[in-house]
């Protein structure tokens, strides 16, 4: 037994040499009985993963680095001569575009019936027609140890007659011992996001060594960081606020290669390329677990001055954590159009800033850029007729800077527009309290979900407030049409709209909150329900922190009456007014399809305050519909 082992050993450090590659060899092991590899499970992967793009269809092919490697499916399998000059041209650039990766001809084994010599014939018409390619891919590769002798033949065969070729092979499970000796590169996963993530038991994000489902198979004894170069994961019905989590569960798992689609079918996840596949690139080497916690950066001011123009800062609604008491830069340099400098705020990441318009008119306003300006951070604002015709109004101004966290408390975005359907990918500027970068989906025209990872604590109390940029044109505006814990993920979901109400795509900027909206301890956030349906609309969430409550826990209630359509009084318990010694800033969004809201008023009222807030339809009418409402103070 000795001697055949040290034979076993120096055949395979030969294949090895000749190989003269990074993907695991399957050597003899020291002990007979054990795989040749560590069987204790270790840290997580912190090497570069790869993406293994299965190409089951006819080039092109959007390569982008880093593939790792190509599956090419001509024909079922290979396809006979002549060669395709497509394919010749996607096999040059995958080998010098697509970080040195490689290309490797699909073949079927059937589950291990079909005969070996029809498989190898497949692998010799590969290399007849296309001797460039790098390597085979087994498929449907059958676990049954009745069927380990023929996988190794074929495994030597490939080593015997084309040495520089990778030998990949697809179980899509646990790869049994024995398939080790006979494949360089092996699929431990091929499933979809729900059973990669284990939704049945809601495990997720805790780790190779934690996942009992997983640790406890001997068969994935071998899956540790030094084999992570030949562990392969594929992973369908990825939906876009799932990817992050597939593709940070594959690193938990060494998975060195992946790949995480959000096709649904069998043919679909074969037959053309994923819309997920340039964001699974960004994702694969670039989530920080944990994210360190910055604390976070405030300001906020209730511009008073009315259609007369210039810039009025309200005495005791002006906040700045950094420097409370310094003054803020300002002007009303035309019609409509204000810029804001808040001072030591400013940095290069644009942060979060929402405004609202006060007054009993329909007046929009918008956040029109947001830049550093040496030690201040400038905000520019504009503010609309319905219509888009600048004009001069009060409104509210928050502003708000953060990263890391520890809990479930919130998180913040800049979502370019887009124009194509389905599309998914990453959020600008943003903050997400918990690991994992937002991501955007745009699902229809001006309709937009966000996803904030890893925040799906349920009962949340949460508020989302909603703020467009006119990049795409004046008087648009966005409003929150959903808000609420997903399986793995808090996900808002925003509508925006033209002047006329009409569905259209344009720049935004989201926050939503769960325990302190733009960094303020003490505030109110809210949403009614049935707002028409009586002069009591009731409160679908809501939290105080005075009163008892804090963290995600429901303080003194807050009550809402109507007075008429459109036209509601919200009464905050034991909050302060602002317009002292404590300051206090109001922002609101509209809720319903093309519904946009106001701040008329706000005051004193049963030892608290109270917020008068107008709904208006697209065209102007009050409307009955819900609201979100955050009522932040510094006490």
């Amino acid at each position: 037994m000795e001697s055949s082992v040290r034979w076993q050993r120096l055949v395979c450090s030969l294949v090895a040499t000749l190989l003269a590659s990074t993907t695991l060899v399957a050597c003899a092991p020291e002990d007979p009985g054990q795989p040749g590899v560590e069987t204790k499970k270790a840290a997580l992967l912190t090497g570069q993963q790869q993406m293994g793009l299965p190409a089951y269809f006819d080039p092109p092919w959007d390569v982008m680095s880093p593939t790792g490697y190509v599956i090419m499916n001509p024909n079922d399998g290979p396809a006979p001569a002549p060669a395709d000059p497509a394919y010749q041209n996607q096999i040059l650039n995958v080998h010098y575009n697509g970080a040195n990766g490689k290309v490797i001809g699909y073949v079927r084994t059937i589950d291990g019936t079909r005969p070996v010599g029809d498989i190898e014939a497949d692998i010799d018409l590969y290399y007849s027609v296309y001797p460039e390619i790098d390597g085979v891919f087994l498929d449907e590769v059958s676990t049954n140890p009745q069927y380990f002798s023929q996988y190794q033949d074929i495994y030597n065969y490939v080593k015997a007659v084309y040495p520089s070729w990778l030998v990949a092979i697809n179980p899509g499970t646990s790869v049994p011992t024995e398939l080790l000796w006979a494949s360089d590169l092996r699929v431990s996963a091929e499933r979809p996001a729900t059973t990669q993530l284990d939704q049945s038991t809601g495990h997720v994000h805790t780790g190779y060594l934690d996942d009992p489902n997983w640790s406890s198979d001997p068969d994935r004894a071998w899956e540790t960081p030094e084999n992570s170069a030949s562990n392969w994961h594929i992973v369908h019905h990825t939906s876009c606020g799932l990817l992050q989590a597939v593709v940070l569960t594959s690193r938990e798992r060494n998975a060195g290669i992946i790949y995480a689609t959000d096709n649904t079918s069998w043919n679909e996840t074969y037959n053309n390329q994923s819309a997920t596949y340039d964001l699974s690139i960004s994702f694969m080497n670039s989530l920080v677990w944990p994210a360190p916690t910055v604390p976070g950066q405030t300001a906020y001011l209730f511009q008073a001055a009315g259609s007369g123009g210039g810039v009025t800062i309200a005495s005791g609604y002006y906040w700045n954590s950094v420097t409370p008491g310094a003054p803020v830069g300002a002007s009303n340099y035309g019609t409509g159009l204000y810029w804001f400098d808040l001072p030591n705020l400013g940095d290069a990441t644009w942060g979060n800033a929402h405004v609202t318009p006060v007054g009993t008119g329909t007046n929009r306003c918008q956040i029109n850029w947001i830049e550093q300006n040496g030690t201040s951070q400038r905000v520019y604002v504009l503010c609309t007729t319905r219509q888009g015709t600048p004009v001069n109004s009060q409104f509210f101004l928050s502003f708000y800077r953060r990263s890391g966290g520890t809990q479930a408390e919130g998180g913040y975005s800049t979502v370019s527009p887009s124009t194509q359907a389905y599309q998914c990918y990453q959020a600008g500027d943003s903050w997400n309290a918990l690991p994992g970068d937002p991501i955007v989906q745009r699902t229809t025209v001006g309709h937009y979900d966000v996803f904030f990872p890893s925040q799906d604590a349920i009962g949340i109390q949460a508020g989302s407030i909603v703020t467009s940029i006119p990049w795409m044109g004046t008087a648009r505006y966005c409003n929150a049409s959903s808000d609420g814990a997903g399986w793995l993920n808090h996900t808002v979901s925003v509508q925006c709209y033209d002047s006329n109400g009409a569905p259209a795509d344009e720049l935004f900027q989201v926050s939503w909150s769960a325990s302190s909206p733009v960094g303020s301890p003490s505030y109110y956030w809210l949403t009614n329900t049935n707002p028409g349906a009586s002069n009591t609309p009731s409160i679908q969430k809501g939290f105080n922190s005075m009163g008892g409550g804090n963290g995600h826990v429901i303080g003194s209630p807050a009550t809402v009456s109507r007075s008429q359509r459109g036209i509601y009084s919200v009464t905050l318990p034991e909050m302060a007014v602002g317009g002292g010694s404590i300051p206090a800033n109001i922002q609101v969004t509209g809720h319903g399809t093309g519904v946009y809201c106001t701040v008329p008023s706000w005051g004193s009222a049963s030892g608290g305050a109270q917020v008068s807030v107008r709904c208006f339809n697209a065209a102007g009418a009050l409307t009955d519909d819900m609201f979100h409402l955050v009522y932040s103070t510094t006490q």
